[in-house]
This record gives structure tokens, C-alpha cells and sequence, in this order.
């Protein structure tokens, strides 16, 4: 099984340098509404897979520029995790503080987060045991906090990630998944000889000597 996962395009979005904790939690809002910027690139899929999207818009828009006018599924188990802000004040802050506060509370299960890591994690899993279950080759858009749960949680489930940088998702960056063959227990062929029962495994140690 494999799978694409493709980061939304540029969002149209004006940030501010500074916020009070009412007009960042607007600028989410705003966030979750609005459109993507005009991209040069369409079509760049021309396969039948099914192409899963989360119920914000900039996801659809993302998907109708790379496939057209195609069928695509709806899913809020693909949505961002959503943000706000870490207090209620009147005092601004830069923007950047309220982005790394909000995050470190979701990180650290502060209730005042729509949903904490645990909860995103729950999401996710739940979103691959619904793919798996399915079993076919499929692509995913969706949003980049996201993505580097689901990139983690792909792991977890036996999938190998092929992804050329380790930093930030950037908008429209693809990163392929496939699903690792289990064998002997779920040795994932790199049980070599330590594991007598995986013949891959053999087969792989004795080309090494």
C-alpha cells in the first residue's frame, strides 16, 4: 500500500506582527477561511487513486489546482490541529509567541487547545486504520502540523517515509509512504538472522557474506 501525502498550497493570509489574544484568535479563524494564492502547477496527477481532503477550504482548492474538477472524500480526520491563543489579554504580542505558546500547550495537553497531542495522535491513528482498512493506494491532503503527526504515526504502523528535508512542510510538498511487508512477527524483513523463521531475512545476511 502507498501513500501521498501533499501539503495544501500558499494561503492567501496577511499576518500581523503582533496580536492581542482576541485578534489572533480571529486571524485563525480568518486562516481557516481563506482561499490559496493562483499556482502555475495543475494536473500533476493524472491517476485514478482516491484523493482524500479535510473539510477546510484551502484543501479543495488545493485539489481541484492539482486534479481538476475529480471526485475527491471529505474528511475532518485530515483538518489541522487547531490553534488559539495560550491566554485571554489585551496586550499584543508577536505573532511568533503566540504560534510557539499555542503549540507548546497543545504539546503539553493544556485543556485551553481545541485538541492536544494526544487527541491528534488518536486522530491520526484512527485515520490510518481507516485507510488501511481500505487497503488501496490513495492521496492525502492535508495541512502541515498535521502532517508531521501523521508522518510519526506512519512510522509507528510499519510504513517507510521517503521525504528529502527533516525541517518545516513546505506548501505543495509530497511525501510518499509504503507499506513495509511484515514477516516472522512483523520483523519488517530486517530481522536478518536473528530471527531463524523470516527466509528474507536469511536471504539478506547471506548476500552480505
Amino acid at each position: 500500500m502507498k501513500i501521498i501525502a501533499i501539503r495544501h498550497a500558499q494561503a492567501d493570509m496577511h499576518w500581523e506582527k503582533r496580536y492581542s489574544s482576541e485578534g489572533f484568535d480571529e486571524a485563525c479563524r480568518e486562516y481557516d477561511r481563506c482561499h490559496i494564492l493562483p499556482d502555475k502547477e495543475n494536473k500533476v496527477f493524472t491517476d485514478d487513486r482516491p484523493v482524500y481532503i479535510s473539510s477546510l477550504s484551502r484543501t479543495k482548492e488545493t485539489a481541484k489546482l492539482l486534479f481538476g474538477d475529480r471526485d475527491v472524500t471529505v474528511t475532518p480526520l485530515l483538518d489541522e490541529v487547531p490553534l488559539r491563543s495560550f491566554k485571554d489579554t489585551e496586550k499584543t504580542y508577536p505573532l511568533f509567541v503566540w504560534n510557539i505558546a499555542g503549540r507548546f500547550q497543545w504539546f503539553c495537553g493544556n485543556g485551553r487547545q481545541k485538541e492536544t497531542r494526544r487527541q491528534t495522535k488518536e486522530r491520526a491513528a484512527r485515520l490510518i486504520s481507516m485507510l488501511m482498512k481500505q487497503g488501496d493506494d490513495c492521496i492525502l491532503i492535508s495541512h502541515g502540523w498535521f502532517l508531521q503527526v501523521l508522518v510519526r504515526e506512519l512510522r509507528r504502523a510499519g510504513f517507510e517515509v521517503k521525504r528529502g528535508s527533516l525541517l518545516r512542510i513546505a506548501p505543495l510538498e509530497r511525501i510518499a509512504f509504503t507499506e513495509k511487508e511484515p514477516h516472522c512477527g512483523n520483523c519488517m524483513h530486517n530481522c536478518l538472522l536473528s530471527n531463524p523463521g523470516c527466509n528474507i531475512g536469511k536471504e539478506k545476511a547471506l548476500k552480505k557474506t
